[in-house]
């Protein structure tokens, strides 16, 4: 290891930060016997044992750059619409099932995922109802209900 090397870290930072877990990708800036120091892409250090970095190759996969919040908010918008007609649209939903006389009597989970299937409706009432993900997610939380269900049902013992 020298300076200049692109490490990958998982460890706990024992002096800028103490305590605090420190993991991702930076690079080794100097040897501050016994410690290696490692600068991240904010501009943080931290100081470790040989044993708590890896050094990375050119062939080692760089992470993933994270978007700006503001293209992610844009990119949103395009496919599922403006985001007040959403929220609109899955509280108003929300406040109908709010008033079902069974609603404060659901479990968490059944109430949780209806919820969320509220916003994934308003999504595709609002945007691209062609968006996959979509139809997918509300599949998913209507399926994690159903599996919870299912496996209750298992445990109750068949007493024809």
């Amino acid at each position: 290891m020298k300076p200049g090397d692109r490490v990958s870290v998982c460890m706990i930072c024992i002096s800028s930060n103490p305590g605090q877990p420190t993991e991702g990708t930076g690079v080794v800036t100097r040897l501050d016997a016994p410690y290696w120091v490692v600068e991240f892409a904010d501009g943080q250090e931290g100081y470790y044992d040989t044993h708590e970095l890896a050094v990375l190759h050119d062939t080692d996969p760089a992470p993933a750059p994270v978007a700006p919040v503001a293209a992610t908010l844009e990119k949103r918008e395009k496919t599922y619409g403006n985001y007040s007609e959403i929220s609109r649209l899955s509280q108003g939903m929300q406040a109908v099932m709010h008033s079902g006389k069974n609603w404060a009597g659901l479990p968490k989970d059944m109430r949780e995922s209806l919820q969320l299937i509220s916003s994934k409706i308003a999504r595709i009432l609002n945007g691209d109802c062609e968006h996959i993900d979509s139809w997918h997610d509300i599949a998913g939380y209507a399926e994690l209900v159903e599996r919870r269900l299912v496996e209750a049902d298992r445990k109750v013992p068949d007493v024809r």
